[in-house]
């Protein structure tokens, strides 16, 4: 019956986002990090070997693009993805903790969160953090959050 409830969810949801019906709006945007260039190529790089599945080379380049912009989320949370394939839950909970500290209200992070807590068990945590990233105004892949809660509700 959950499942069913939160299909449900999820498609009023998309409803909402097609036909421009209001959703709760983010309190206030974070302020958006601009990598360095040197940061946004190692991050892409680092994106580019862990899509390949080379997450030795993935770990170093995000390593470095970590030296040059520590204070990046979307590079905190590459960090994050890349030791959670490694198997480094202690890391990986780490790294994503500080992404979403450091953007709280960013969809992409929260989805990236949820999909991650919702392979760890943790659904309910996981249903809330999807329906918040659909509610960032600047989250460009929406559909991403609605086919990962739809995943987690599926349980696969």
């Amino acid at each position: 019956m959950r499942r069913l409830e939160l299909s449900l969810v999820l498609v009023m949801l998309a409803a909402c986002a097609s036909t421009g019906g209001t959703t709760p709006q983010p309190a206030k945007p974070a302020a958006v990090y601009q990598l360095s260039e040197t940061g946004k190529r190692d991050l892409n790089l680092a994106q580019g070997y862990l899509g390949m599945g080379q997450l030795d080379k993935a770990s170093e380049w995000a390593n470095k693009a970590l030296a040059s912009d520590p204070k990046s989320a979307d590079v905190r949370v590459l960090v994050g993805m890349i030791a959670a394939r490694n198997g480094d839950t202690k890391k990986a909970g780490a790294e994503f903790d500080r992404a979403l500290k450091l953007a709280p209200n960013n969809g992409a992070i929260l989805n990236a969160h949820a999909s991650w807590i919702c392979e760890l068990g943790q659904t309910e945590q996981a249903e809330e953090e999807f329906s918040l990233a659909l509610q960032d105004p600047n989250y460009t892949r929406p559909f991403q959050a609605l086919a990962n809660a739809g995943k987690c509700a599926l349980g696969s």
